[in-house]
């Protein structure tokens, strides 16, 4: 075989394990010929070094809200700080997706199974060297199969990167040298045998061998983490990293290189600026982890650094088992933190988006790798692709949202890895405290009541109205959003305006209606019309009615009015964006709203009211996860009583206790979506109710004052049990206060 080396090397096809040697192994290596060992102990040595980059990123969350164990931090803290700064999630975080069901392929120096953090990862293990055993005589083998899934479980020190996986070893290494045909065997038997998803090799070869295995690996789907060597060469890393470049390598070869705490380039550490683009770099300098007999030894190397991506890699592939290597490769390299060798530091150095000539992609990010890359998506039944960013349902009605808490489904990113997602929900303001009109039908349309309410018992705001039309101005203080009322978003902002039309307080979800109110009859019994618009063009609302009020005598008043309300893209308030988009639905509810009223300091006020709803079902046309709903029952009631001059003349104060409108019975259908282990997707519909788990009771107190001339000031407190419909919820407070001038 004829060996053509790489510019500045000796050319050697006997393999090394790329661990920097101390002085006792490098004299040992002058007996030798072109065999180049894994050595025991080591620093990492000094020399020139790139420009400083950031300081490593913290430990995050990634998958899990769960807290580390006391074992685990301890791990971190006392002996595994590269853990850290890799951004590897904590094992108690990662639940079954620790690298589970995933073997790595270690060719290596053999490995003592046994090892307190090794015992049980070990699956399978077989000698290519001639020497009997499996066992490691160097503490290479064993130092890098902890690094990638050691284990804390058997009482030991070290947690490897994917401590959920399992290893399958070849011996092709002893007494620190290995030759071509050993490796290669060792290689072989670990894809056509064993069968692994991913080879970690930290050992290598100047000139260019063992080619035909490696291909044959990238042909079964293998992805290959090789190291780049510790020769400290600035042009050029040992094969098989070399072979990363090629096409038949098809994005299945990492390069892996070696920084020191500080995420410089350790100055042993080879790299090539030609294979950037399959470069990435892990924790090499000073890394602790477990060697034979039963102890732990700091070695540093690119060696080290290779199981690091190799456990990234194995993490990766638990998690989503149908990705294919140049997959993971892939998120590997999107997902790794800038590292500049040109001097720049900060967000200019991370932003870049090619690969450092030097660094190549960068320092791994572990937990980055775990999460989403781009935007997460729901891909309906029907092949419609919903963006779940921005996605929320929303509704102003008590109880109708109580079914969707805890709702959860998958969405994908990019790569089509599935993400368990809460369905994103919100309850919009909820107006309970009401001035009430006049009684007659003959409303003036212009003079609309609005009110404006704050959905946090927390919030005391302040909100001033300016009204010709649809302007309005609102200030408030407390943090929560202040928008124009009449913008379309009701959903979007804190302090709500509503129009009610005659009397009417059902019609909530009506922004800005225009209106019609027409009556007849005598002071013994009137009658007539009602018809109002919403204004609203995306979600438009409309009502009709017939009303009849009949006052036997001067001081009871009997009324009944019956009507429908037709909504678009809305049900009865519930609208929702994004993956939970609700356009389509469209319900027509009849209702029935009979109540009594008593004038009182010549104030004629209905303080007794009910209201008795019937949705029929309805089907949506499928582009969401909303699928429609089941008829559904709403009911409403309340008692009032108004009273003129209490306080100050031309006061008026209303004092009422209510059940706001409710759902009673009825269900909202929602398919959600799981992953199946290849990758596609299955559905299931879910009836999801919308009563509520309770049934809230509010008491309000309200206060209209006129101050000047056309300008009133109106003011609420509001006291809520088992708000929204919720039974575990604390009781809510709810103060509010208004300005307004009518031009």
């Amino acid at each position: 075989m004829q060996l053509i080396p790489k510019a500045g090397y000796q050319a050697s096809n006997n393999f090394k394990a790329f661990q920097v040697p101390t002085l006792r192994s490098i004299l040992a290596l002058s007996a030798s010929i072109c065999l180049l060992c894994a050595c025991a102990g080591g620093g990492g040595g000094s020399g020139s070094s790139p420009a400083a980059t950031p300081a490593p990123i913290n430990p995050n969350t990634t998958l899990a809200s769960a807290a580390p164990t006391a074992a685990e931090t301890t791990n971190r803290s006392n002996y595994a700080s590269w853990l850290s700064q890799a951004n590897v999630p904590y094992a108690n975080q990662l639940s079954t997706g620790n690298g589970a069901g995933v073997t790595i392929g270690i060719a290596d120096s053999g490995v003592q199974a046994n090892h307190a953090s090794l015992n049980g990862q070990i699956v399978a293990a077989q000698d290519f060297t001639g020497s009997g055993t499996t066992a490691d005589t160097d503490g290479h083998g064993t130092h890098v199969s902890a690094i990638a899934a050691g284990t804390l479980a058997n009482g030991g020190n070290v947690q490897g990167v994917a401590p959920g996986a399992n290893i399958a070893m070849a011996k092709v290494l002893q007494a620190g040298s290995g030759t071509p045909a050993d490796v290669a065997n060792g290689i072989d038997w670990l894809v056509n045998t064993q069968h692994v998803p991913i080879l970690s090799l930290s050992l290598g070869s100047t000139a260019p061998t063992i080619q035909t295995n490696i291909q044959n690996a990238v042909t079964n789907g293998v992805l290959v983490v090789v190291a780049a060597g510790n020769a400290s060469q600035t042009n050029a890393v040992d094969y098989p990293a070399a072979y990363a470049g090629q096409a038949w390598a098809n994005n299945q070869i990492i390069v892996v290189g070696a920084v020191d705490s500080a995420n410089i380039r350790a100055s042993f550490s080879n790299y090539d600026p030609t294979l950037a683009n399959w470069t990435v770099y892990a924790p090499g300098v000073n890394i602790y982890s477990a060697v034979p007999t039963d102890s732990y030894a700091t070695k540093s190397g690119t060696s080290m650094a290779t199981p690091m991506v190799a456990g990234q890699a194995a993490l990766i592939k638990s998690n989503w088992n149908f990705l294919s290597a140049n997959q993971i490769s892939s998120i590997i390299f999107k997902t790794a933190r800038h590292l500049c060798s040109d001097g720049t530091s900060g967000s200019s150095c991370t932003s870049r988006t090619t690969a450092d000539p030097v660094y190549g992609w960068g320092l791994i990010d572990v937990g980055a790798s775990l999460q989403p890359i781009g935007t997460l998506t729901y891909v309906t039944p029907a092949g419609q692709t919903l963006n779940y960013s921005g996605a929320l349902i929303a509704s102003p009605k008590s109880g109708l949202l109580a079914g969707l808490t805890g709702l959860t489904t998958t969405a994908n990113d990019s790569f089509n890895r599935g993400y368990v997602v809460k369905t994103p929900f919100a309850q919009a303001p909820n107006p309970s405290a009401e001035i009430p009109e006049t009684e007659s039908l003959n409303a003036d349309i212009d003079d609309k009541t609005r009110f404006s309410s704050f959905a946090d018992d927390k919030e005391v705001s302040l909100s001033m109205l300016w009204s010709s039309g649809t302007h309005q101005w609102n200030l408030a203080t407390g943090a929560q959003q202040v928008a124009q009322a009449f913008n379309g978003e009701r959903f979007d902002v804190a302090l709500q305006s509503q129009a009610d039309v005659a009397d009417r307080k059902l019609y909530r979800m009506m922004d800005a209606p225009s209106a019609f109110a027409w009556s007849t009859g005598n002071k013994d019994l009137q009658y007539g019309l009602i018809a109002a618009q919403s204004n609203t063009r995306t979600n438009a609302s409309s009502v009709s009615a017939a009303r009849v009020h009949w006052k036997p005598n001067g001081y009871l008043g009997l009324l009944v009015e019956a009507g429908s309300l037709q909504e678009r893209n809305t049900l009865m308030g519930l609208q929702g964006t994004g993956m939970l988009d609700t356009t389509g639905v469209a319900p027509r509810t009849a209702y029935l709203r009979p109540g009594a009223s008593t004038p009182l300091n010549d104030l004629p006020s209905p303080p007794l009211g009910m209201y008795d709803g019937m949705t029929p079902g309805q089907s949506t046309p499928g582009t969401s996860l909303v699928e429609g709903f089941s008829d559904m029952h709403t009911q409403a009631t309340s008692l009032a009583l108004s009273v003129r001059g209490l306080v100050a003349d031309q006061d008026l104060w209303t004092f009422k206790l209510e059940e706001p409108l409710h759902a009673v019975s009825g269900n909202l259908r929602v398919m959600t979506a799981s992953q199946n282990a290849d990758g596609s997707m299955r559905y299931q519909s879910n009836e999801l109710p919308l009563s509520g788990t309770g049934k809230e009771t509010a008491f309000t107190v309200a206060m209209q004052q006129k101050v000047w001339r056309d300008a009133r000031l109106q003011a609420y407190l509001s006291y809520r049990t088992q708000p929204n419909g919720d039974a575990s919820a604390a009781d809510m407070t709810l103060v509010g206060m208004l300005l307004s001038k009518r031009f």
